[in-house]
């Protein structure tokens, strides 16, 4: 049903449980959840299997303030990047490593190197004929 792992020593019980649970959590959000949010669903069900069972997390009150805090934090989108990282048309990272940064490139330098010209809607690869495939 899910894309998630189901947690170790879960019964068929408790997986038919997770499931309903995910289900009706989409079914009930509708269209309007990301496919980058579905985690708080597969959380939602694995606490709420918990808390029936219950299993203790061993997070107090505090901590997990903190963390709602902190997932909120990161939902606004805005996230502080060291300038130094990016220099010259590059990007490096921690190991000194670097490359060309891909935003430096005009629509034309992309269409010369891929071949695939950026005012049109095929983004099939010029190079793959329909009798080779």
């Amino acid at each position: 049903m899910s894309q998630f792992l189901y947690p170790e020593g879960y019964s068929d019980e408790d997986k038919a449980i997770y499931d309903d649970l995910f289900s009706r959590g989409k079914n009930l959000i509708g269209s309007k959840i990301n496919a980058q949010d579905e985690f708080l669903l597969d959380l939602s069900a694995k606490i709420t299997i918990n808390n029936l069972r219950g299993y203790s997390n061993n997070l107090t009150p505090d901590e997990i303030t903190n963390i709602k805090e902190k997932y909120k934090d990161n939902l606004c989108g805005e996230h502080d990047t060291n300038p130094d990282l990016f220099k010259d048309g590059k990007i490096y990272l921690e190991d000194g490593s670097y490359f060309e940064n891909p935003f430096n490139k005009t629509e034309e330098e992309c269409y010369k190197e891929r071949m695939i010209d950026p005012n049109s809607n095929n983004l099939e690869d010029p190079n793959i004929s329909i009798d080779t495939v």
